[in-house]
C-alpha cells in the first residue's frame, strides 16, 4: 500500500509529486524549472474542496460542488478577489454574438455545437499563466463527486506533456463541450446581426459532399467542396 511522495520525471523538465495516505492519492505537486525559474503548483483535496496553489504568485484556485456543478474562487494570497459563473450556455437557435462549433461524433456524422459564452469576471489585475486559465473554464455541471474530479485532474494534467498557458486553457473543455480536439472540425463567430463573421461553416448538401466557407470580418474568403471532412480540420 502506497504511503508517502512518489516521484514522476514529466517531459520539458517537469516533475510530478504524488501524495499518497493509506493508498489513497491526496494531492500532487507540479515543479517547474527552466533558467533562473522554479515555480511549484500545489493541487491538494481537503475540506470538500480541490485547492491549486501557485508558489510564484501565492495565488490559489479553491473549487467547491455546488448545486450539481464545479464552481471556482480565485484567491490573491489570503483574499477571495472573484468567484466564476458559467461560462458558456448551450443554445438551440444562432442568437448575436453566438459561437457554432463542428465536429464529427462517434459514428463520423457531422454535428453543430451552438453556445454563447458569458460575461467573464474582471481579472486584469491578477493574470496568472496558470491560474487564470484553469478559472476561466468554471463553472460547469459536474455528475461526480470531488474525489472522482480530482483524480481525473490528477490524470488529466499527467497527460498535458507541456505545461503552457494553451494547453491549461482547454483542460476542462470535455465538461462543457460534446467534442475534443481528436473529432473538432473548426468554428464561427457570429456579429451583431447573427450573421457569420470570422471562422468556417460546414454544410452538409444534397449530393453528400459537404461545403466549406471560410470567413473574415463577415465576408466568404473562400468556398471549397469536399467528400471528406478531415482535411478541413481548421489549423491553430
Amino acid at each position: 500500500m502506497l504511503d508517502g511522495p512518489v516521484y514522476h520525471e514529466l517531459p520539458h523538465g517537469v516533475v510530478r509529486i504524488d501524495q499518497y495516505q493509506n493508498g489513497q492519492l491526496i494531492g500532487f505537486m507540479i515543479d517547474l524549472f527552466a533558467m533562473h525559474y522554479f515555480n511549484r503548483l500545489d493541487f491538494q483535496l481537503k475540506d470538500n474542496k480541490v485547492m491549486i496553489h501557485d508558489m510564484q504568485s501565492n495565488n490559489e484556485l479553491q473549487i467547491y460542488k455546488n448545486e450539481g456543478s464545479l464552481k471556482a474562487d480565485f484567491y490573491k494570497g489570503k483574499k477571495r478577489v472573484a468567484t466564476s459563473t458559467k461560462s458558456l450556455q448551450q443554445i438551440d437557435q444562432i442568437v448575436p454574438h453566438a459561437t457554432t462549433a463542428y465536429y464529427l461524433d462517434e459514428d463520423g456524422t457531422l454535428r453543430e455545437f451552438h453556445f454563447i459564452k458569458t460575461t467573464f469576471p474582471e481579472m486584469d489585475d491578477i493574470e496568472n499563466d496558470f491560474l487564470s486559465p484553469l478559472f476561466s473554464q468554471f463553472s460547469f455541471e459536474f455528475a461526480g463527486d470531488l474525489n472522482l474530479f480530482f483524480e481525473q485532474l490528477h490524470n488529466k494534467i499527467g497527460d498535458l506533456g507541456n505545461m503552457d498557458k494553451r494547453n491549461f486553457a482547454t483542460i476542462f473543455h470535455s465538461y462543457s463541450f460534446p467534442y475534443d480536439e481528436k473529432n473538432y472540425l473548426g468554428a464561427v463567430s457570429y456579429n451583431a446581426k447573427s450573421k457569420p463573421d470570422y471562422g468556417i461553416t460546414i454544410q452538409r448538401l444534397d449530393s453528400g459532399t459537404y461545403q466549406v466557407q471560410r470567413y473574415v470580418d463577415g465576408k466568404v474568403t473562400s468556398t471549397k467542396t469536399t467528400n471528406h471532412l478531415h482535411p478541413w480540420k481548421e489549423e491553430d
